[in-house]
């Protein structure tokens, strides 16, 4: 089944602009000009995020077996029982229906490799532990799936730092992943400055934007609710009970096109 790439802007805990892109494993052009400034003091007004979907078309269900639309049918009958408890619906809105984490078949625990380039402008060295404890925050969830730090790549999820990445964009995750909506490889780029010209981003706000990119990274959407740390501009370090939900849901039901008729 084609799969239908998205880019989404959002705020983190009104300091941090981020990205997440979903796209197919076979690379895809990203030419979109997406960004988002910010509202705390000493930075641009915020404005309105919005999506832009990129080019793509959705497969026909003619010839999909009958049991296989009962099974998509009773997968998303499960999620709209959970309401308000879980916000898995808004990952179908962006995806085309499309249900994407990763494969069971994996160790529950992911590899991480932060690639470190101490020569770019502006390195700070506690970058690194801000990302460490963002990867603290993570574990323990109730799905079970864990993230590792290896020395090393290749890992399913590869952090690196840029001086900045444009505009008032400060982060961006790229997750690549296939027909049957498996996952393949996260890549997470965090920015040292807000732009070009601004600001240091503190520690609390790279804590913060680590914390939503690796949620990203795991499989997770946006939230539509402030007090999550998936929430567009959620003031929140550490995953909520509903992100935590949302999770545990996710790694509940298999990965896959969710489309009826």
């Amino acid at each position: 089944m084609p799969r239908l790439p998205l880019i989404l802007a959002v705020v983190i805990g009104g300091l941090i602009v981020t990205d997440i892109v979903f796209r197919p494993n076979d690379p895809t052009p990203d030419n979109a000009d997406v960004a988002l400034a910010v509202a705390d003091p000493g930075f641009p007004p915020k404005r309105r995020p919005y999506v832009e979907i990129l080019p793509g078309s959705s497969a026909p269900l003619a010839g999909t077996p009958t049991i296989d639309l009962r099974a998509r049918l009773a997968i998303r009958q499960r999620i709209e029982r959970e309401g308000g408890r879980v916000y898995l619906d808004s990952m179908l809105a962006t995806t085309d229906s499309m249900l994407i984490r990763w494969s069971d078949v994996r160790s529950r625990e992911l590899s991480v490799v932060m690639v470190i380039d101490s020569t770019i402008g502006g390195w700070d060295p506690t970058a690194t532990d801000d990302v460490v404890g963002a990867i603290r925050a993570w574990q323990g969830n109730g799905s079970g799936l864990g993230l590792r730090l290896v020395p090393k790549g290749p890992a399913d999820v590869t952090i690196r730092w840029v001086p900045y990445i444009d505009s008032a964009q400060t982060g961006a995750t790229t997750v690549e992943w296939g027909d049957n909506g498996e996952i393949r490889s996260a890549t997470v780029t965090l920015a040292l400055r807000q732009g070009r010209d601004s600001i240091v981003i503190p520690s609390y706000g790279r804590r913060r934007v680590a914390v939503h990119e690796l949620g990203h990274a795991l499989g997770l959407p946006h939230s539509s609710r402030d007090d999550d740390a998936m929430f567009r501009s959620s003031p929140q370090d550490a995953p909520s009970r509903r992100d935590q939900a949302t999770l545990l849901l996710l790694y509940s039901v298999p990965p896959g096109p969710l489309r009826t008729p």
